[in-house]
Parts: C-alpha cells; structure tokens; sequence
C-alpha cells in the first residue's frame, strides 16, 4: 500500500471536527477516528478508487459521518490535503461550482451581510418557487405534456 501524508490544514481539518465531536461524546470522538482509519486504510488499498471532481483531487467518503477526505495522488503515495464536511465548509462548496454560480452566490451573500448590518433583525427568506405556477382549485392530473388537467370548477 503507499504511504499516506498530510498537509498541515487537513491535520489540523481532523484535530477539529475530533475536538468538536469530543465536546459532545468522548465515543463519538472515538468513532469518528476510527471512521476517518478506515476510510483512508480504503484510501490506501486503492487510491485511484474514488471520484475526482477536478482531475486532480479525488474524494473519499467517511462512512456514517458527513465528511470526505480530499487527497490527490503523488509521486509514491496518497496526500490528504483536506478532511471536511461539505455541507458546512462554504471555501470547499464554492470551490467545486463553475465560476459564474460561486460569483453569483458570493454577490448574493455580500448581499444579505449588507442587510444585516443595517438591520440586526433582517431575515432572508428565499422564494423557492414562483407561487403563480401553483395550481389552485381542484386538479384531476397531469396531461402528456406536464400540464395540469384542471377539474370541473376551475
């Protein structure tokens, strides 16, 4: 198997999230290290194994735990250059979007930090849907064509 080194930032990335669970269990600490060995003991058996998002980095998920292991491969071995949650890491989101959506979401954060200094109680509450498109009365189905079939009434 080849050997496995570590950038500073992903020992540091480990000692963090391990301190964090430590602070709520001392055997949830336990089980996300065991959790993180035996993803990179996965890692070691077959480096080329997990997906690569850029060509360069591939990902290895941590079972029953929401992290993944970011290394690439080198000269004779594996270096792990990140162990992070990906749902709570905005640097490593933004990094895997294409360029116009992580500009844009930027642009929409500075946005919403814009507004909560001049109000500490303003909230963002995203429209996740357009409220005219949804049917209102009675609704008998679905034509081919995606359109709702409306029933008697309507």
């Amino acid at each position: 198997m080849p050997p496995i080194d570590y950038l500073p930032g992903a020992r540091r990335d480990f000692d963090e999230s391990f301190d964090w669970y430590a602070e709520g269990s001392a055997q949830a600490a336990v089980r996300f290290a065991a959790a993180v060995d035996a993803a990179l003991e996965r890692v070691a058996a077959n480096p080329a194994q997990f997906a690569s998002p850029d060509g360069v980095h591939r990902e290895c998920p941590i079972k029953k735990f929401p992290f993944r292991i970011v290394y690439r491969l080198v000269d004779k071995g594996v270096l792990v250059v990140a162990i992070y949650d990906p749902d709570h890491n905005f640097t490593a989101l933004t990094a895997q979007m294409d360029l116009e959506t992580a500009e844009k979401l930027q642009r929409d954060l500075a946005d919403i930090i814009a507004k909560k200094r001049q109000n500490a109680d303003y909230q963002y509450r995203p429209q996740l849907y357009d409220s005219s498109l949804i049917p209102t009365g009675r609704i008998t189905g679905i034509n081919n064509n995606g359109a709702v079939r409306p029933g008697r009434g309507n």
